[in-house]
Parts: C-alpha cells; structure tokens; sequence
C-alpha cells in the first residue's frame, strides 16, 4: 500500500524548517523511510537549499526531492504566505514506480522539454511503463515561461495520448522576479519539474484555495470582515443570497 503524509513549517531557520516539515509529514504516514518527497518552499529558503535537502535526505532514509518555489506554501493544515514557509508531501511504502526530473529551457524549446521528460522517464521506468495504465505526469513548470500546449505535445508525443498530465506552476514573491524548480540538490530557473509515475495512481483533489460559485455574481456593497451584508440583487435588492448570505443592510 502507498503510504503519503504531509508537513509544514513556518520557522524562519531553512534547515530546521526543513526538519520540523519532513518529521510531521512522516509520522503522518507512519513511515521510517520515503522514497519521493514533493518539496515547496517560499524563495528565501533557496539561500540554504543544500542544508535543507540535507535534512529532508536525512529524515526520510535518502528520499528523491522534487518541487518548486511558489507565493506561498500550503497543507490540509494550513497555509502561510508573505513570509518564510516550507511544506513537504511524503511518498513511501508500496508507491508506484517513478522517475523525477528536472528539464531546463522551458522558455525557448517546450515541446524539446516535454519529449526530454518521457524519454527520461522510459530510461528509467522500462517496462514498467507498458503494463496497462497510462502513466500519470505530475509537472512543476515556471509560469513564467511556460506554454502549456507545446509543452503536452512534447510529453504526450513520447508517452503517448493517454498519459494523464496534472500539476501546477512554480511562483513566488516578488523578492527575485524569476521562479524556481529543483531536483535533489540541483536548483534551475526557466524549467519543469515533476515526476512520472507508471500507471496512474487513484486520483482526486484533495485541497483548494478556490471556491465553487452558488448562484449568479453579485456586487457586494457593504461587508464586515469575513461577514457580507449586502449583495443586492435585481430586481429584489432585499431577497435572500445563495447559501444563506445575509442581505440586510445592517447586521442582525
């Protein structure tokens, strides 16, 4: 059985958020070792990144690293932004084969950028890539560079068009105007990083920081931190919102 956990850490200290991340997310999973770590951190971290892939080497018995920058980083436990965070997903036990990698140029030659991950990724995986299920490829691309269809055409030229792409783009804060994308100890800009797995693990959404829309958009005149108070709506200013929004013009 596949066995992941998760872990966050806000301490300013790289290598120590580091620890405090990888510790939470493998007693989570109750693993001793991991074999794949998914690492994101906000970009003043990178100043450190050798001691904190070191730490993260250490508390999961040699573990893979591969990840990205972004804004901020988030769990199911919570979420930090505008200041130092690390999060880690853990990945152990009876995991599906996986080849993680890191391809440079993703700005001047994507679709070269894609056909070099499933080359990659049939070096490494072999024969475990042609038993039955389609491989599932998780990327990390820099947003900055990044067009997504020649990149898909690259990945599902050499792994064919049943491969199943999911992911999401490397960002980050402003500090450095460029994002960042790493694999192990090494650490690229204008690149994709990511994993392929072979056969497609169960998949689903297990977190978001978006929300589902409940009716037909209002204007919002008058709100109170988390509260809204008013959301007219036409032709009935007074009648009640979607899901129970209050529309009074004063609290209750």
């Amino acid at each position: 059985m596949t066995r992941a956990g998760s872990g966050l850490s806000s301490n300013p200290d790289s290598a120590a958020a580091a620890r405090e991340a990888i510790e939470e997310a493998m007693a989570e999973a109750k693993l001793d070792t991991a074999s794949l770590v998914f690492l994101f951190t906000t970009p003043g971290h990178l100043s450190r990144w050798p001691e904190v892939v070191a730490a993260v080497a250490e508390g999961t018995g040699g573990a893979r690293i591969v990840g990205c920058t972004g804004f901020g980083v988030m769990t199911a436990q919570g979420e930090i932004e505008r200041s130092a965070g690390i999060s880690v997903l853990a990945v152990g036990g009876d995991a599906p084969p996986a080849a993680p990698f890191l391809v440079e140029g993703l700005g001047d030659a994507p679709s070269e950028c894609g056909r070099a991950i499933g080359r990659a990724a049939k070096k490494e995986l072999g024969d475990a890539l042609s038993r039955g299920n389609p491989p599932l490829v998780v990327i990390m691309p820099d947003s900055y560079h990044l067009q997504a269809d020649a990149l898909f055409e690259g990945i599902h030229e050499e792994l064919g068009e049943e491969a199943i792409i999911v992911g999401g783009g490397a960002a980050e804060d402003g500090s450095a105007g460029r994002t960042f994308q790493f694999l192990d100890g090494q650490v690229q800009t204008n690149a994709v990083s990511g994993v392929v797995f072979a056969g497609a693990p169960k998949r689903f959404i297990g977190i978001s920081q978006a929300y589902l829309p409940v009716g037909e958009p209002r204007l919002i005149t008058r709100a109170e931190e988390n509260v809204v108070w008013d959301a007219p709506t036409t032709p009935s200013p007074r009648r009640r919102a979607p899901n129970g929004w209050r529309t009074s013009s004063s609290p209750p």
